[in-house]
């Protein structure tokens, strides 16, 4: 196992004895949750890879295990898992060099007949279209796609030139050879990088070798810069593709017979092409690479011939270009500096300073700053790969020793140091891959069990609208401006609110009279992942209760962001429309869940137009203009008028013979809708650690609970196959705070709209009735996207070492149209080193745990199993004290279940997968039951054997008082 052979390489190493702990940082808790995106293949391996993000949803390729590897999008929400296209409905398409381009996103893919060529989707099926057949009798095979200054370019074989540089503008006619650099075979461009707005790159014409190019959009020029090393095989310019801009500067790796390679710049002519610093000196190289920028400042990896490869950095002059630090001091060895990547001002990287293994470094540039942020695998080495910026969270793949490679976060410190989740339990490892940041969300692959590789989503902060607000664009308020600008805050109709679905009938407190009808609205979004567009919304006008027949509104004519101008420092996004473009009908506003908005559900809102309506004519059910309101401007004149005016109609801040003109003139009647509330929907299922120093060790429901989620654990759903180690918690007070999440209003939810049951089986009906509930409290808003959130909390220790079934009931408080069900394991004092059948606690948690005392900033620690804030003796004691096994679960999905309750099996149906496959599933289920029991005796046996070898460590213990802890 695993976890043994870490103990026997650091019996080897003796680092039990000699090793002192680092004093950790205090830190608060790091936030993003890792959760399964979709189940794409229910029967395999998806292997998705090559995101790119596109106007707020995300593109990649996957294989359902139907179609073959095809074209995929997310828009952040399993729902929103969606195949775009089958392009080769006889196998794989193999989307690849995926790049958006203004909104468009271009790939290489083979339909199956005209080989691999260029293509584009707009993220529907008829919008997914090769762009051009560039080589007719084969494949051009375009690479190296990228994005400059509007223009596609990339490189390709239109089978007579061979490799040369091409351009697109999406149009078959607009893809075109930029130039045929080496007339009689290939120049192969390589390196693609944009420079303000130009293109460099190397390439071969033929007669001086690989050499530096560059092309210009907007002169249409493309050239050789420099024929840095004269000769046939050139200076191979861009070696180990390490070009990196910085303030329009080109950094790049090139050879001259004289000084080998070496580190170069360039403006784009010859003169400014120019060798930065002989690292190496003579024919010697230093081989610069893996360059990196971190603000003005390029980081690399080179050897200067006497300390091996280590970390440098350079300001574009000599005497500005040196070694950061000799990490490793033996001579000639090196550290041998990886994955540099910018994190703010901060470089993170890996490597070996000989003494600890690969692990986690960071840099501010200078040598005391150079620092190992932490040993993650004190035995071994942790080996950091594809480090990613989030948001100024870095999140990487690593391995501890004890639960193989999963997916890390560090904010730089020792204690903001901590594996984000254990994604597969135990030993068995997740291997994340394809880390990509999109409009502020981490989205990559995983593992959650062996051969199932999935697309996988952490958001670090969720995003809600906290508020909208309608106002007058163009008035007297705003200093009669069209424009988008701060004045417009001046504007806003502070006594009107907008109108949501399933609050009953609207009112006139919904309903502007402005003459110029509804022409700005503001929506403030707190923590929302720009650049936001129209795109971003769905925009409906009409004048009937089903505003689904709605048609679209006319499109806005500008929309802005404005950075922390919004409620509690939210941004505010102003959109504005044409006057008089929507008068005299309902506007539906729809902010969609996507990427870029970073809401886990739409938000829906509505605001009237009953032009000249002061609402003392109007029924129940209709908006009215008439005389009545004609009269009431007449009776009620006057200058200076504020905002909330009823009868200054205009809003040029006076209410004068011109408003009475305007009731005059604008007789009419507009509906009141009563529009039904969109269904429920369970947004969050979580659990928290009740009384623990996270929520201030109160027994009650309040805000603070928040701060004890346990947001590395999510719920266990009914037909999610084997359960594992993440949807269980270790906690000695058991399972005693629960959280549903649920979109809409519900403030009579109570106890009895649950059923609560507990059992350690698969068949859940048998289980016995959990004890009640201590409390239920409803927190209106205090839920994702701004859905209620409804806290459970029970007796410590009433549910311990068991699972919880959950069911929350489909009726009118709840508002869902079926039930939504979801369980919760307990196993007191378990860092998940349990087997795939089950949570075991045993001897090897006691070691662990031995192993990470220090403070625990977080409640995603795996090791404090109290939730004190610190991993102490006590939680040692805690595994100690508690040795025994939970099952695990593999639950089928109910029979009557929707086709919606298990969105891989819709995915699957959508790509055209049949359904055979989910049958065989269900009635294998008594073969997979025998399959996990031999599994469990196997952990057990296992374990057995490796009790021996952890001999000499668990000695160690014996200083520790054998005393009991109350839960």
């Amino acid at each position: 196992m695993i976890r043994v052979s870490s103990i026997q390489r650091m019996r080897a190493r003796g680092a039990i004895a000699g090793r002192r702990a680092e004093a950790l940082e205090p830190r608060c808790v790091l936030s993003g949750v890792p959760l399964l995106l979709a189940e794409i293949n229910p029967d395999g391996a998806s292997h998705p890879a090559e995101f790119a993000g596109v106007e707020g949803v995300a593109f990649f390729a996957a294989d359902n295990g139907s179609t073959g590897s095809e074209l995929w999008m997310t828009n952040g929400t399993t729902a929103g898992t969606v195949l775009v296209r089958d392009i080769n409905p006889l196998g794989s398409s193999s989307p690849a060099n995926l790049v958006n381009v203004n909104g468009t996103l271009f790939f290489s893919a083979d339909d199956g007949l005209n080989g691999s060529e260029l293509w584009k989707s707009d993220g529907t099926s008829d919008g997914t279209t090769m762009v051009k057949n560039i080589h007719p009798l084969g494949s051009s095979s375009p690479t190296q796609l990228i994005n400059v200054d509007g223009t596609l370019f990339f490189a390709a074989d239109n089978g007579v030139d061979g490799v040369e540089l091409w351009k697109s503008d999406g149009t078959e006619l607009g893809t075109t050879q930029v130039m045929d650099i080496h007339p009689a075979g290939s120049s192969n461009p390589a390196s693609l990088t944009s420079v303000d707005d130009k293109l460099f790159f190397s390439a071969d014409d033929g007669i001086s070798g690989i050499e530096l190019w560059m092309s210009d959009p907007g002169s249409a020029t493309t050239m050789l810069v420099k024929d840095i090393n004269a000769g046939s095989y050139g200076s191979y310019a861009g070696y180990l593709e390490s070009m990196v801009s910085i303030g329009g500067t080109l950094f790049f790796t090139a050879l001259t017979d004289q000084d080998g390679f070496e580190l170069w710049k360039s403006d784009g002519s010859d003169a400014g092409t120019t060798m930065v610093k002989d690292i190496n000196p003579g024919f010697d190289s230093s081989f610069p690479y893996l360059a990196t920028a971190v603000g003005d400042t390029l980081f690399f990896t080179a050897t200067d011939g006497s300390s091996g490869f280590e970390l440098w950095k350079s300001d574009g002059t000599g005497a500005g270009t040196m070694q950061v630090k000799n990490i490793n001091p033996v001579p000639g060895t090196g550290s041998a500096p990886d994955e540099l990547t910018a994190v703010g001002g901060t470089l993170f990287f890996q490597a070996n300073d000989g003494t600890a293994g690969t692990e986690l470094w960071k840099s501010d540039g200078t040598e005391t700053g150079t620092q190992r942020v932490l040993d993650i695998d004190p035995v071994g080495s942790s080996d950091p790969r594809e480090l990613t910026n989030v948001e100024g969270v870095l999140y990487f793949r690593a391995s501890d020793g004890f639960s193989g490679i999963e997916l890390w976060q560090s904010d730089g410190t020792p204690a903001g140091t901590q594996r984000a989740a254990d994604i597969a339990s135990g030993a068995i490892q997740s291997t994340p891959m394809h880390l990509v940041e999109i409009d502020g969300t981490l989205l990559f692959s995983a593992e959650a069990s062996a051969g199932n590789q999935e697309p996988w989503i952490v958001r670090p902060k969720p995003s809600a609208v906290v508020g909208t607000h309608l106002f007058y664009n163009n008035s007297k308020f705003d200093g009669f401006s069209p424009d988008v600008n701060a004045s417009d805050d001046l504007a806003i109709a502070t006594d009107k609110q907008a109108y949501l679905p399933g609050s009953g009938v609207a009112t006139f407190a919904n309903m502007s009279s402005y003459s110029r009808g509804i022409n700005g609205i503001m929506i403030d979004l707190a923590e929302a992942h720009g650049p936001i567009t129209t795109s971003d919304f769905v925009f409906q006008t009409g004048v009937s209760n089903t505003p689904g027949l709605w048609p679209a509104a006319p499109a806005p004519a500008a929309i802005a962001v404005r950075s922390g101008a919004g409620t509690g420092g939210s941004d505010r996004i102003e959109v504005t429309w044409d006057d008089s473009a929507i008068k005299f009908a309902w506007l539906q506003v729809t902010v969609k869940a996507n990427l870029r908005t970073n809401l886990p559900i739409p938000y829906v809102f509505l605001y009237g137009s009953s032009v000249a309506n002061s609402g003392m004519g109007d029924t129940a059910t209709h908006a009215i203009t008439s005389a009545i309101d004609e009269l009431f401007a007449r009776n009620n004149p006057g200058l200076n008028q504020d905002v909330t005016s009823a009868a200054d109609y205009n809003r040029d801040g006076s209410v004068t013979a011109v408003d009475q003109i305007l009731a005059r003139s604008n007789p009419g009647l507009l509906i009141k809708p009563d529009i039904a509330a969109a269904a429920a929907e369970v947004v969050s299922r979580l659990v928290f650690y009740n009384e623990s120093s996270f929520d201030g060790g109160h027994a009650g429901v309040d805000a603070l609970d928040d701060h004890a989620i346990a947001h590395h654990k999510y719920a266990y759903r009914p037909g999610g196959d084997l359960s594992t180690f993440n949807s269980m918690t270790s906690y000695p007070r058991g399972l005693n705070g629960v959280i549903v999440d649920l979109s809409g209003s519900h403030p009579n939810i109570t106890a009895a709209d649950f059923t609560f049951r507990v059992g350690t089986n698969n068949t859940p009906s048998a289980w016995a009735s959990a004890p009640p509930p201590a409390d239920v409290v409803v927190r209106p808003g205090a839920g994702a996207g701004g859905s209620d959130r409804v806290a459970i909390v029970w007796d410590a220790g009433s549910i311990q070492n068991t699972w919880l079934e959950v069911t929350v009931a489909a009726n009118a408080n709840t508002g869902l149209s079926s039930p939504d069900v979801f369980y919760f394991g307990n196993r007191i004092g378990d860092t998940g080193s349990g087997s795939a059948a089950a949570a075991i606690t045993s001897a090897l948690d006691e070691v662990a745990t031995l192993s990470k005392t220090g403070p625990a900033m977080s409640a995603a620690n795996l090791y404090d199993f109290d939730r004190s804030g610190i991993v102490s003796a006590l939680d040692v004691i805690v595994a100690r004290n508690n040795v025994g096994t939970t099952p695990k679960l593999n639950i089928a999905p109910p029979p009557a279940a929707p086709p919606a309750t298990r969105q891989a099996e819709s995915l699957a149906d959508v790509a055209g997968a049949g359904k055979s496959h989910l049958l065989s599933r269900r009635n294998a289920e008594p073969h997979a039951v025998a399959v996990a029991l031999a599994s469990l005796q196997t952990s057990v046996d296992d374990f057995t054997a490796d009790r021996d070898r952890l001999e000499g460590l668990l000695d160690l213990l014996a200083t520790i008082p054998r005393v009991g802890r109350a839960s």
